[in-house]
């Protein structure tokens, strides 16, 4: 699985952060997801390690900090392409930092995440 995000400032494009999975039959990446519910210029993103989780966390650093959880579908994947469908929840938004969000990151076990942004400041969720 791959995300991506887009600092595109154009606000008609709607979501800014585009989820990709590869598929093992066309043996290429196909956009599975877009997350509407982004619709600012993303600076960074950051996928948790997966230890042992049956989902994924994304965080992303837009105007704020967001943390995105991803849980794979049961018995959804199409058989022609090998894609699984994806349950998106915001799992949190942290406005704290009161300004542009620029870098988010987890600590090697995936349970704390260190944004910093414009403030100066370097915060742990």
């Amino acid at each position: 699985m791959l995300a991506v995000g887009s600092d595109d400032t154009n606000a008609s494009s709607g979501g800014k952060v585009f989820i990709y999975e590869y598929s093992e039959n066309t043996h290429r990446w196909a956009k599975t997801e877009t997350l509407s519910t982004v619709t600012d210029a993303v600076h960074d993103i950051s996928f948790a390690p997966n230890l042992g989780r049956s989902f994924h966390l994304l965080a992303i650093a837009t105007k704020d900090v967001r943390i995105v959880t991803l849980k794979p579908l049961p018995d959804s994947s199409n058989a022609q392409s090998g894609l699984m469908k994806l349950d998106i929840q915001m799992t949190a938004q942290f406005d704290d930092h009161y300004s542009i969000v620029w870098r988010v990151c987890w600590n090697i076990t995936g349970t704390i995440l260190a944004s910093s942004g414009d403030d100066g400041c370097v915060r742990l969720w």
